[in-house]
């Protein structure tokens, strides 16, 4: 189920690359598909182009911040 909808995401929305680390989660919230991106251009770009939800699951884009 959690590798459906996230290859669902992934055939929907063609922002998002394979090299994105992309998880179905779940927290206090509910559930959760989590991308993350390399970098804070490709993050932005996802948020202004994917939903706050998506089936039933609450949409959250972050970035590896560098250290």
């Amino acid at each position: 189920m959690a590798a459906d909808i996230i290859k669902e995401i992934k055939e929907e929305y063609s922002e998002i690359s394979d090299d994105y680390d992309v998880r179905l989660e779940k927290d206090d919230g509910g559930r959760v598909i989590n991308v993350n991106t390399v970098l804070l251009e490709y993050a932005e770009v996802l948020r202004k182009v994917l939903p706050s939800k998506y089936k039933g699951h609450k949409v959250v884009v972050s970035y590896y911040a560098d250290k």
